[in-house]
């Protein structure tokens, strides 16, 4: 990877990063709010109305967003033209997706109650994934700053309705109505700045056009949907064999791991756009860029894993209260999820960038059928434990199976042996964190922390050169063109 991509990867990962930082952490407020103001229960009710109705977003977009992305960055279409039909044919979708999640709602016997949950949720999804496809917009562009203003905003906005809600005392219904407003201004803003910045929006009905986008397309949308499924499937399931209630308590360390996700969301989006085009322009330099990728996540997420298994007990008490102690357990096997999910965003984003989609529906076609075949048997028997156990397999054998691909693809290992130095580094810490949390698990904490990098920094896992990129990226904080 060239110098200047290099430094246009890690500046817009950069920005990601820190607007993504704040924005996680009003989310994560808001997240604090909820568990207090809906109880374990709601909270369970509020996370099974979303999954539910994520398991239908295929349907909203057809796999169109990622098209949009890759052929924006190679320049293969006219932007207007390739955003406008998209946006015309995704509105369409959409409409279609809340249709069938609604009717199907009726169809597997929900009670009135869920079904309303259902439905104001199913709006709260969908409204969320047009507004992302626009913003996918702002990431073709490598112009990730745009992106980041618009969620800054709506999860302000969000963090204002459930203040004035929690004095109000609101329930799972009216908490839906705030997010669905905030979500109507994202959209608004969305469309304002891409009009001002980059092009020109304009519904345009091509169904020839649609035809062309979707052949191309459909491949990504089996991606999302078997992803989607392997993703969110445990929570419909628990729900239906266990009740809304243990569904709080998995969906909360859930919520939590998801908080997280930010940090290889950034580093795999702005990574994609630069993979793209580097496959096309010079594709034996590939590897390098996916390795770096692939090392960052791998610390921070080995990190994470390990911080949080000695430290959980502690930090769920303190975020959750005590209501939730029994999901304490289910995050101690989820964090571990977590670390195989870092590694997962660059795996993904690398096979997309390499128009090798047909082995992504592949790798989650396996992922789904390990999934719900785990959650059939361990779930009855385990309850949140056994889906837990199911998700860190099923996360392990996607990045296991993403990473022989991509090996097949360039001929050149991607794995680095720093990733076992990070895991000793890890191991360091935890042992650190545990003699040291009886006297302050917050100090001890702290201090892990800072063990977990000199270690990693003296056993050579961070490098000379990682530290010349960033002093280099820092000198030079204007826009790289």
């Amino acid at each position: 990877m060239t110098t200047v991509t290099s430094q246009r990867v890690l500046r817009n990962a950069t920005i990601l990063f820190i607007s993504q930082v704040l924005t996680k952490l009003i989310a994560f407020v808001n997240f604090l709010i909820l568990t207090r103001l809906l109880g374990d229960r709601g909270f369970g009710e509020m996370s099974f109305g979303l999954s539910y109705a994520v398991l239908f977003i295929v349907i909203s977009s057809l796999g169109v967003d990622t098209i949009v992305i890759r052929d924006i960055a190679q320049k293969q279409q006219d932007p207007e033209l390739l955003v406008g039909n998209s946006a015309a044919l995704r509105f369409v979708l959409t409409l279609l997706t809340l249709a069938m999640a609604i009717g199907s709602s009726f169809v597997f016997g929900y009670s009135g109650y869920l079904r309303l949950v259902i439905f104001l949720y199913a709006i709260v999804v969908m409204e969320d994934a047009y507004a992302r496809f626009l913003l996918n917009v702002f990431r073709a562009y490598q112009r990730m700053e745009y992106e980041a203003i618009v969620l800054l905003v709506e999860k302000i906005l969000i963090f204002g309705g459930l203040v004035v809600g929690f004095l109000l005392r609101i329930n799972v219904y009216q908490v839906a109505l705030v997010y669905i407003g905030a979500g109507v201004i994202k959209l608004v803003l969305t469309v304002l700045l891409m009009e001002r910045r980059f092009l020109h929006l304009s519904l345009q009905w091509d169904i020839k056009f649609w035809r062309s986008i979707l052949r191309e397309s459909i491949p990504f949308a089996g991606i999302i949907m078997l992803g989607t499924i392997s993703w969110k499937i445990d929570t419909v399931m628990l729900q239906a064999m266990k009740g809304e209630t243990v569904v709080g308590w998995y969906a909360a360390p859930y919520r939590i791991i998801e908080t997280l996700l930010f940090v290889p969301d950034a580093v795999g989006s702005a990574l994609m756009p630069a993979v793209a085009s580097l496959f096309v322009s010079a594709r034996w330099k590939v590897a390098s860029g996916v390795r770096q990728g692939i090392r960052l996540l791998a610390f921070v997420g080995i990190g994470l894993a390990i911080g949080g298994t000695t430290l959980s007990r502690e930090l769920l008490t303190l975020i959750l209260g005590r209501h939730f102690a029994p999901s304490i357990p289910a995050f101690q096997i989820l964090v571990w999820a977590m670390a195989f999910i870092f590694i997962e965003y660059v795996t993904n984003n690398t096979l997309t960038a390499t128009h090798l989609q047909m082995k992504m529906i592949l790798i989650s076609a396996i992922g789904v059928i390990v999934n719900v075949s785990l959650n059939l048997f361990l779930i009855p028997k385990y309850s949140l434990i056994g889906a837990s156990i199911a998700t860190v397999i099923t996360e392990a054998c996607n990045v296991t199976l993403g990473l022989y691909f991509i090996w097949r693809l360039l001929r050149e290992s991607i794995l680095s042996v720093d990733i076992f130095k990070y895991i000793l580094a890890g191991i360091t810490m935890g042992l650190a964190i545990i003699g040291l949390r009886s006297f302050s698990w917050i100090i001890a904490g702290l201090l892990g922390s800072v063990i977990y990098v000199v270690a990693a920094f003296l056993l050579k896992g961070i490098r000379q050169e990682d530290m010349a990129l960033v002093r280099e990226f820092i000198a030079r904080r204007g826009r790289v063109e």
